[in-house]
C-alpha cells in the first residue's frame, strides 16, 4: 500500500489516517511518500500510486475523490505589523504587500489556487520571495521580509515573531481531497473508509 501525501496533509489528515489503517489492517506495510500536488496527479494517471492526498478541487472521470477538509486562509505577518491590530484582513490590503509564497515546482497547485481566490477580487499577488520549504516562507516573514498565506493547518509551525490572521471571504479557504481509481482494490477502499472516518464524513 503506497499513499502519498502533500504538506497539507502531513499534519493531521495523513498520520490519524495511517493511525486508523493500521489498526483495521496491522499486518499490511505502508510505504508513505511525500509529492506535490501535481506529481501525485500525473503519479495517479500512470497507476503509480495507490491513493493521494492532494489540493482540490479534483475531477477526473477516472478517479474517486473525496474533500477531507475545507480551510480557511491566513496571513502570516511579522510581529508589530498594522495589520494585526485587526481580528482579520480584507483581501483587498494584500494586493501591493509583497509575498514569500511556494515556489511553482512544489507548490504549483496552491499558487494555482491562490490565483483564483484573489483573481476572483481582481488582485494580483505580489511574489517577492519563492522557496519550496514552508519553514523557509515563515522565516522571511519573521524576518520582516515579507507575508505568506497558509491554511489553518499549518499555522502551528509559525512559532515566535510571528502572528496570523484569516483572510475574509467565505470562498478564501483551500481544500484537502483524497484521490483514488474508480477501481481500487479491498486495501485501498479500507484506507479511503480509515480517511472519511477520521474526517467524520459518512460513506
Amino acid at each position: 500500500m503506497t499513499p502519498i501525501y502533500m504538506a497539507f496533509a502531513a499534519g493531521d489528515l495523513m498520520p490519524k489516517t495511517l493511525a486508523r489503517f493500521r489498526e483495521v489492517r496491522s499486518h499490511l506495510a505502508v510505504n508513505l511518500r511525500y509529492s506535490s500536488s501535481q506529481v501525485q496527479k500525473i503519479q495517479l494517471a500512470a497507476g503509480e500510486l495507490d491513493a493521494g492526498f492532494l489540493i482540490g478541487p479534483f475531477d477526473h472521470h477516472d478517479f474517486q475523490s473525496v474533500v477531507l477538509a475545507s480551510e480557511p486562509l491566513y496571513l502570516l505577518l511579522p510581529d508589530g505589523h498594522d495589520l494585526l491590530q485587526l481580528s482579520c484582513v480584507d483581501p483587498f490590503a494584500i494586493g501591493a504587500m509583497p509575498l514569500a509564497l511556494g515556489d511553482m515546482s512544489e507548490w504549483e497547485s496552491f499558487r494555482q489556487r491562490l490565483r483564483d481566490i484573489f483573481g476572483r477580487y481582481g488582485i494580483g499577488l505580489h511574489v517577492a520571495y519563492r522557496s519550496a520549504n514552508v519553514l523557509a516562507l515563515v522565516g522571511l516573514v519573521r524576518a520582516g521580509l515579507a507575508a505568506t498565506i497558509l491554511p489553518d493547518n499549518l499555522l502551528l509551525i509559525a512559532g515566535p515573531g510571528v502572528a496570523a490572521r484569516r483572510i475574509e471571504g467565505d470562498d478564501v479557504k483551500v481544500s484537502t481531497v483524497l484521490a483514488w481509481r474508480r477501481d481500487p482494490a479491498p486495501i485501498v477502499s479500507d484506507f479511503v473508509a480509515c480517511a472519511r472516518t477520521v474526517s467524520g464524513i459518512a460513506e
